[in-house]
């Protein structure tokens, strides 16, 4: 854990989710079930980015996102 917290500063963590866990949680959302509030994987590191940063990362994510959606079949 960081100690000390920068104003305008983002911290991200990156971890690992077992992906049977993911997938199951996936399957009760869409099927209307409740979901665990919270669920356990293991921290594999904490970055911390300014707001510049930041707003670029979200952006290539978004856009990373929006490409594999483009190239998905569409659903029947």
């Amino acid at each position: 854990t960081l100690a000390r917290r920068e104003p305008g500063t983002v911290f991200v963590d990156f971890g690992f989710l077992e992906p049977n866990v993911l997938n199951s949680i996936i399957r009760r959302a869409q099927a209307g079930e409740q979901v665990p509030e919270g669920i356990g994987g293991q921290l594999a590191c904490r970055v911390a980015l300014n707001l510049n940063t930041a707003a670029q990362l979200a952006q290539q994510l978004n856009q990373l996102l929006q490409a594999v959606r483009k190239a998905q079949p569409a659903e029947e």
